[in-house]
């Protein structure tokens, strides 16, 4: 067996948000790209009311990513839409706050769209509340800025762990304590061993089990395997009169080390 080495809200009435369908295109901006294991989204979905047409929805999508030693990564993208009259809708606030973070837009598109781009520390405290995000307000629409409050992941056993092998690797996992709301659409979870050039993945939908246990054909051959764990949620929002919406997707990591020892 394996032997561990040691190792009142502003979102105003949540409830009241729908996730209206499930993500589906796997598209992802560039500056996550390279390492998005996960399903992502399209900003242009084609279910979304085209934002280039009189009166379309306002449309805002945002990819947030929050790792086990406690960094926290954003990327955002804000479409205000035209109003009835043709003209683009301004954005007087255009703050967007995620965890305990106020952002500002790092650039202003021809188009009129906000981008938000953003890294920053926060510690490991952070994996044990939820996830939040309140979308900026988007001057003439009814609907409030899309929000959610989402419950992850976190490690429970040390990041840090011996292995004879021919043992089952364990890793030891649980769900925060919370009641998402609203309930995202979609929760999935990946994992990666990898060792050199050789790696292994697998995963499944909803919530992973705990232990997560992996047997001993699955273990990369070397010394040291890296382990990833990537929990995704996703979720497409509308408030009536569904004149705002919103795409996000937020992501848990979590790492391990194992030490393998091969010998008899």
């Amino acid at each position: 067996m394996g032997t561990a080495l040691g190792s009142s809200s502003p979102y105003s009435s949540p409830a009241e948000w729908a996730v209206v369908r499930r993500l589906s295109r796997p598209s992802c901006a560039a500056a996550l790209a390279a390492t998005c294991a996960t399903g992502c989204i399209d900003f242009a979905d084609p279910n979304i009311p085209g934002i280039s047409d009189r009166g379309s929805s306002a449309v805002f999508e945002a990819r947030v990513i929050v790792t086990d030693s406690g960094r926290v990564n954003v990327d955002a993208r804000l479409a205000p839409g035209l109003d009835f009259d043709g003209f683009r809708r301004p954005v007087t606030a255009p703050r967007l706050d995620v965890l305990d973070r106020g952002l500002e837009p790092d650039s202003v598109g021809r188009d009129g769209t906000l981008r938000y781009l953003e890294s920053w520390g926060v510690g490991r405290s952070a994996l044990l509340g939820p996830i939040t995000l309140l979308a900026p307000s988007v001057d003439g629409v009814r609907a409030p800025p899309p929000a959610v409050e989402w419950f992850s992941l976190r490690n429970v056993g040390p990041d840090s762990i011996r292995l004879r092998r021919g043992d089952d690797l364990h890793l030891a996992v649980a769900e925060v304590e919370g009641i998402s709301s609203p309930q995202p659409s979609i929760r999935q979870w990946f994992l990666t061993l990898s060792s050199g050039d050789r790696s292994f993945r697998l995963g499944s939908d909803g919530v992973p089990p705990n232990p997560i246990s992996v047997p001993p054909q699955w273990i990369p051959e070397g010394d040291t395997v890296h382990v990833r764990l990537i929990f995704n949620q996703q979720g497409i929002l509308s408030a009536p009169p569904e004149d705002y919406v919103g795409v996000i997707t937020a992501d848990t990591w979590l790492f391990w080390t194992v030490l393998v020892d091969s010998g008899p």
